[in-house]
């Protein structure tokens, strides 16, 4: 008997149970852990609650995080790792393998080293928050020295790995909070700039002042984008520097932005002066600027997550982004149950969490949008992917185009409903026309920005669409 956490009733905390629950052991390629410590995250809230993607079979385990020492092994699992101690990476199910309690069985797997000099309780806690900042920045971003990263809620535990990892790779990390009694603690953990958002002007801290300090040279400058944005508002750091097969005299800007679904660009050339944004800095006009900055970014977000699940000439994991599984009775992203993986130009690999799913996974990816033809060895999945014709691949340009209009028609339509409340602003004497003008020349500036961004998107995803 091993005393566990267990859940009976889906809410708070307050229905949590510690109970003893006969032990059992290790079956195909899976480990038993003597648990040390734990690690406490949002996803065991969110799964607490029901609000998780996993709906927990009551009673449940519950724990995604841990930290302890392999007692025992399963069959598939080399033995030489019982006595060694390791942590376990989220990616398995709470209700078969949760890990609160003093022992756990995980999936040999999801088992991670960690350096001796952690304790147990550093190293239950922090893969989580680190494999996400680390993903987005580096595996993603590719963040390298010299680049500035603006990291909103830099406090949370995923903005503080942020900083780390921005640190670690040789970029500049600009931390932004709330309010500026943080300031001192993010500075301590290596932030090179802090911006508290609620105090100061983030656009004009950020971007309009040190951009014109940067920028200040006879030689044009460009900016273009690299990094990528996770909360409402588009802020931007830049850096200037020599591109290498350029002559000194001419050199690239670049663009770096938060982290997360969507690149951008900013267009500036040598020292012009940026005005002040008429929508931004007019009382009158501020709520317009959000609704309208806020709904082109989503226009955007919303197409490149629509261009991930268009297949190219080549097999690609975002093929089965709309792949839902029965997971235990709750429809589930594939990407959720298991490891997706694309070795070749024409194969998909999909290694299950929990190898009694691919009975499930097999149905799912049969009627599919692709109609998948998939076979398994009872361990993985091998889905052949063959080559698209040349009929085939113009069809799914034909895809392409469609879904690009509609984007756009959404952005035109954004403009429109920003345009009819400056009018409505102006007509109410709460602006002047001067402001209206300039509001009105700005709406159309970033539409304009906007709808050549979904372009560029196009254009590249078509070309990867029709090359053989």
């Amino acid at each position: 008997m091993a005393r566990t956490v267990l859940l009976h009733t889906t809410g708070g905390p307050e229905n949590l149970k510690l109970e003893n629950v006969a032990t059992r052991a290790p079956e195909q390629d899976e480990v038993k852990l003597r648990v040390e410590a734990v690690g406490l995250n949002r996803a065991e809230l969110m799964y607490m609650g029901g609000h998780y993607f996993e709906q927990p079979s009551l009673p449940s385990r519950i724990g995604y995080e841990a930290a302890g020492v392999v007692e025992a092994v399963g069959p598939g699992v080399d033995a030489s790792l019982v006595g060694k101690r390791f942590g376990t990476v989220p990616g398995y199910s709470m209700n078969r393998n949760g890990v609160l309690g003093e022992e756990a069985i995980v999936p040999a797997r999801m088992l991670a080293a960690f350096p001796e000099k952690l304790s147990s309780a550093e190293g239950a806690a922090i893969w989580m928050q680190y494999l996400t900042a680390y993903g987005a920045l580096v595996m993603h971003g590719k963040v390298g020295k010299g680049d500035f990263v603006l990291i909103t809620a830099a406090s949370s535990s995923v903005g503080l790995a942020a900083i780390q990892i921005v640190k670690a790779e040789g970029g500049i990390a600009i931390a932004t909070t709330r309010h500026g009694n943080k300031r001192d603690a993010l500075l301590a953990e290596g932030a090179d700039h802090v911006i508290a958002t609620a105090e100061e002007d983030l656009v004009a801290r950020a971007f309009i002042r040190k951009l014109r300090r940067r920028f200040r040279s006879s030689s044009p400058c460009r900016l273009t984008n690299i990094w990528l944005q996770t909360s409402r508002s588009v802020k931007s750091l830049s850096r200037c520097r020599k591109a290498g097969n350029q002559p000194p005299s001419s050199r690239t800007c670049c663009a770096a932005v938060t982290i997360g679904a969507v690149s951008f660009s900013i267009p500036h050339t040598g020292r012009t002066r940026m005005p002040p944004s008429t929508l931004a800095t007019t009382p009158a006009l501020k709520d317009t600027h959000q609704q309208i900055k806020t709904r082109l970014e989503k226009a955007v977000v919303d197409f490149q997550h629509n261009l991930q699940s268009i297949r190219t000439g080549r097999a690609s994991v975002q093929m089965l982004d709309n792949v839902r599984v029965d997971y235990y009775g709750t429809p589930s992203p594939l990407n959720a149950v298991a490891q997706l993986l694309a070795p070749d130009a024409n194969t998909l690999v999909v290694q299950p969490f929990d190898t009694k799913m691919i009975s499930e996974i097999e149905k799912a990816l049969r009627i599919s949008e692709y109609g998948f033809n998939p076979q398994n060895d009872g361990k993985i999945v091998r889905i052949p992917v063959p080559p698209m014709t040349e009929e085939r691949r113009r069809d799914v340009v034909k895809q392409l185009s469609k879904v690009l209009e509609e984007h756009k028609t959404g952005a035109r339509n954004t403009r429109r409903e920003a345009n009819e409340q400056i009018k409505a602003a102006s007509k109410d004497k709460k602006i002047s026309a001067d402001e209206e003008k300039r509001a009105l020349d700005e709406v159309q500036k970033m539409t304009d920005e906007e709808i050549k961004r979904l372009d560029e998107l196009s254009k590249k995803k078509e070309a990867e669409i029709m090359h053989i």
